[in-house]
């Protein structure tokens, strides 16, 4: 059985995820949708999409990756992932911002946690970091129970 998680990431958190989440699936391949040339989804037998949110938006690669392959990704099990440091603002980015029939159609739809490393970040996004959290230190939200159980739901049936 095939399986493809697409990721789009701007500091490298949706990535680790998708690492996680292709380990804990035994065997997936894990594709960046900033890169050329990727694997098409008709590809796969199992889809996966997940990207980060920042100020409350999907990465726009996640959003025209969803709307340019939503007939496609309609018809196969797709799982939706989202990563972030808050569960609320992830969960609202993706109902706002997805093709409805896709978040209605997935299989599986979650908040994985989010990663963040200051040295990736630009002095403003450190200085918003700082208002948000009150520090500027790595921190690693990434929840494996839920990428485990994300994998698990993805391989039902």
């Amino acid at each position: 059985m095939k399986i493809i998680i697409y990721y789009a990431t701007k500091h490298g958190a949706a990535e680790e995820i998708a690492k996680r989440l292709a380990r804990a699936l035994g065997d997936a391949d894990t594709v960046n949708l900033a890169g050329r040339g990727i694997l098409p989804p008709e590809a796969a037998d199992r889809v996966i999409v997940g990207g980060s949110v920042y100020a409350g938006m999907l990465r726009k690669e996640m959003r025209d990756f969803l709307t340019r392959h939503q007939e496609v990704l309609a018809e196969k099990p797709l799982g939706l992932y989202l990563s972030g440091m808050s569960e609320d603002a992830c969960g609202a980015a993706l109902e706002k911002a997805a093709p409805a029939v896709l978040t209605a159609a997935a299989k599986v739809k979650d908040w994985l946690g989010g990663i963040v490393d200051p040295a990736k970040l630009s002095f403003f996004e450190r200085a918003i970091l700082r208002m948000v959290t009150g520090k500027c230190e790595p921190m690693d939200t990434a929840d494996q129970a839920r990428i485990d159980a994300f994998a698990a739901r993805m391989m039902e049936g």
